[in-house]
């Protein structure tokens, strides 16, 4: 059985709490770059608690281990880097096909789901460091407003980065091949 130190963990997590306080100080959000940089150091911040004690449900913690958690989330990360360079090209075609007949509100909406709340869930998910089960995926998707392209990339990114080591990258995009652009 691994021996827990609550107090380390409590002091941690105090800490993150501590360094989102002090973001308000850091970033007054008074125009989008601002904005933008508050909004991406407290995402990071919160992030980061997943090495300390994670939670599915948003009420159960468990603790981590910090080692083997550092260690995943690295490779997992680094998974995640190579399937998004991998997919890039796709990805900024499917944004420029869906957004070609929207308002400008529709498509800083649609901008924002897939460069915020998509991002978002991918990292959460490996921070998290736990597969994400199916019914867990469905109601993520619908609770956030997903369309099939998003749903689409985030599975195929998810179920990358949980392949085995040494696993390549699919030869194939995140789309069904009739929704392919042909240059990609």
């Amino acid at each position: 059985m691994i021996e827990i130190d609550w107090q380390n963990k409590a002091e941690n997590l105090w800490q993150l709490l501590d360094d989102i306080d002090t973001a308000s100080d850091m970033f007054k959000p008074n125009d989008e770059k601002s904005y933008k940089s508050f909004f991406d150091y407290t995402m990071k911040k919160c992030a980061e608690r997943g090495k300390y004690m994670n939670s599915l449900d948003g009420y159960t913690l468990t603790a981590v281990e910090t080692e083997k958690y550092d260690y995943e989330v690295k490779e997992r990360t680094r998974l995640l880097q190579e399937f998004e360079k991998h997919n890039n090209d796709t990805i900024q075609y499917v944004i420029q096909e869906k957004t070609k007949e929207m308002t400008e509100e529709e498509k800083r909406d649609y901008l924002f789901k897939w460069n915020q709340l998509v991002q978002q869930e991918i990292v959460m998910w490996i921070s998290i460091n736990k597969p994400v089960s199916n019914e867990d995926f469905e109601t993520m998707c619908r609770v956030r407003g997903f369309d099939k392209a998003m749903k689409n990339y985030l599975k195929s990114a998810l179920e990358y980065v949980y392949l085995k080591e040494g696993t390549k990258l699919p030869s194939s995009t995140f789309l069904p091949p009739k929704e392919r652009p042909q240059d990609v």
